[in-house]
């Protein structure tokens, strides 16, 4: 192949991908309902503090309180959701 035409090649698919990744992405704007009014949970974040992410905490975040038996890995589940407001949860397995 030559350098020009693999330059060419390498060009259209680039072009090519960024388009499709442009177009597959869409507009961003709030969809409409049947009804006409607008989906709010188009707009609205993944969770109630304004991110579009969700937080977990790793089990290895209370890695001390658990070596000094302050609290147990069952009790793991109840700490992050009531005293830190997350539901996402990692497990260490050691």
């Amino acid at each position: 192949m030559k350098r020009r035409r693999f330059i060419t090649h390498t060009g259209q698919i680039v072009l090519g991908a960024g388009l499709l990744h442009w177009t597959a992405c869409g507009s961003g704007a709030p969809k409409e309902t049947e009804e006409g009014e607008t989906d709010m949970a188009a707009m609205s974040p993944a969770n109630s503090n304004g991110l579009f992410f969700k937080i977990s905490l790793a089990q290895w975040s209370l890695h001390k309180a658990l070596f000094a038996k302050e609290i147990d890995n069952l009790d793991f589940a109840r700490i992050a959701r009531e005293e830190f407001d997350v539901d996402g949860l990692e497990y260490v397995n050691q």
